[in-house]
């Protein structure tokens, strides 16, 4: 897509970090968090378009509205039905509106472009990483991962029992000429 879209290569990454954090191993989850970071994107991303449209280059009124943000999104979090979304709702929007309403390289017109292309790849990649994690990576990737981990585990610790056994019970006899190679040892 970043081949054929200039906008996509030029503001893709926004689109990929959301798939770094909504991936959960299984669809109840991934649902859940995914619908609330949705909820949270699409607030932040309407609000900061407008205020970078209202008052772009407008540094104090970014810092004001920083503070109002972040207290908004920590009180959001305090409520459990949309804790996420508070967290998301705060940092999207001093991505999306923050960050391109001080950059004082860009024209008026450019600034709002870029809080929409980044809420509008932003809100892609979430709803991307959600139904990727919920439809295609679901409960069974993460049940195959539990099991491939218990049973490395299993062997380990029969391994590490079977050497400590090996010491206890070692005799002079068993004893190695000093630099030569334990063939039990290289076989594992």
């Amino acid at each position: 897509i970043g081949e054929a879209l200039e906008e996509v290569q030029q503001y893709g990454l926004w689109m990929l970090l959301p798939c770094v954090f909504c991936f959960l191993p299984t669809p109840g989850a991934s649902l859940v968090k995914g619908s609330r970071r949705i909820i949270g994107t699409i607030l932040a991303g309407i609000i900061a378009v407008v205020c970078v449209s209202i008052h772009p280059y407008n540094n104090a009124a970014f810092l004001v509205e920083l503070f109002v943000i972040s207290f908004v999104g920590k009180l959001m979090k305090c409520h459990p039905k949309v804790d996420y979304a508070g967290l998301v709702f705060a940092f999207t929007w001093s991505i999306v509106g923050l960050l391109a309403g001080t950059d004082g390289h860009l024209e008026e017109g450019d600034m709002i472009l870029r809080s929409l292309y980044r809420a509008v790849l932003t809100l892609c990649g979430v709803i991307l990483a959600t139904l990727i994690s919920a439809l295609v990576l679901p409960v069974f990737a993460y049940g195959r991962l539990t099991r491939a981990t218990a049973r490395s585990l299993q062997m380990i610790g029969d391994t590490v029992a079977e050497f400590v056994d090996r010491i206890q019970t070692a005799t002079v006899a068993d004893r190695l000429p000093p630099g030569s190679v334990d063939e039990r040892v290289v076989s594992i």
